[in-house]
């Protein structure tokens, strides 16, 4: 499948790369910078005649309706509206957009337009939460609850909700990927440490509470000091059955009664879960169906973050319902 690429920043390029792997043609590739735009293009092997600084000339030029956008958190929403407009399925590297409203209107406008939107939330292609997954919703029977942990220093600037939208929108999506739930509601804290000068916040505590009444609590910090976590988090998921817990890297065990069995992910740093990601866009867009990671299903994601803002804000818990419906 032809494809345009949008961005062609750090994490852009690679994504050149990895819509490669997965069976793309790259038949131009757009960047508004046009050093970065030629530099970068060049070092990739594309010939100038297809080096854009403005997406609608490419589309133009090449016929291609089919983008992969990788791009600043707060430029999300104008690149959507207008891959949308021009009638492009595209492939946008997460956060969906920085508020919800906006996130809700581009998806029902995408289904007026008739194309896809998906959100690059490529975390739950992890074949570790896989293995977490069939443990979750079998082998652990009902649920008491779980707790994943993330802890980093990531010092931010000028980002909005920089822990959430940067990375806890990441843990949040496998929650809900594991559980094969939605939440039905929060009850959240966020601060900023009175001694970081980063922009905030950047702490989270929150308790989702499901529909099954198992709890999930979310515990997360962009300015952890000393060990860190992985990336993906520390997860402990308990139920009348058992527990199964990952430590984020490579192992993950399950104990039921006296078994305890292990399953080890042998290369958890490969690029396996972008290209797998961008494998399901394209056969998606191919087939005319939604991909797992649609615009749809991002929402609920989104949600997740803006939960945990709006009770932090509120000093109450918030039902997904009232969220959704635009009532805090």
């Amino acid at each position: 499948m032809q494809v345009i690429s949008l961005g062609l920043g750090r994490r852009g390029a690679h994504w050149v790369g990895w819509a490669q792997e997965a069976g793309a043609e790259i038949v131009a590739v757009v960047d508004r910078h046009a050093p970065t735009l030629n530099e970068v293009g060049a070092r990739l092997g594309f010939e100038e005649s297809v080096r854009f600084t403005e997406l609608a000339d490419a589309v133009q030029s090449t016929g291609c309706r089919v983008v992969i956008a990788c791009a600043p958190n707060h430029v999300h929403e104008a690149i959507l509206s207008e891959c949308v407009e021009l009638g492009c399925h595209v492939l946008i590297e997460k956060p969906f957009t920085e508020d919800l409203a906006s996130a809700r209107r581009l998806t029902e406008r995408a289904k007026e337009r008739g194309v896809c939107v998906a959100v690059a939330q490529q975390y739950r292609y992890g074949k570790a939460f896989e293995r977490v997954s069939r443990a979750v919703q079998g082998e652990l029977g009902a649920l008491t609850g779980g707790l994943v942990e993330f802890y980093r220093w990531r010092p931010t600037e000028r980002i909005k909700l920089p822990l959430l939208l940067n990375q806890g929108v990441h843990q949040l999506d496998c929650i809900r990927h594991v559980m094969g739930a939605d939440p039905v509601s929060c009850r959240a804290e966020m601060w900023d440490p009175a001694w970081n000068g980063c922009d905030g916040p950047t702490v989270a505590e929150a308790t989702f509470r499901f529909a099954d009444g198992a709890r999930f609590h979310y515990s997360g910090s962009y300015v952890a000091k000393g060990r860190v976590t992985n990336y993906n988090g520390l997860w402990r998921i308990e139920g009348e059955r058992g527990q199964v817990t990952y430590d984020g890297a490579s192992l993950v065990q399950v104990s039921v009664g006296d078994e305890v069995t292990e399953y080890h992910d042998e290369d958890p740093s490969s690029a396996y879960r972008q290209i797998s990601l961008c494998r399901d866009f394209l056969q998606a867009v191919a087939d005319g169906v939604e991909p797992p990671t649609s615009a749809d299903d991002n929402l609920k994601t989104l949600a997740m973050v803006f939960m945990i803002e709006a009770s932090a804000r509120l000093r109450r818990e918030v039902s997904l319902e009232e969220l959704l419906s635009g009532d805090v």
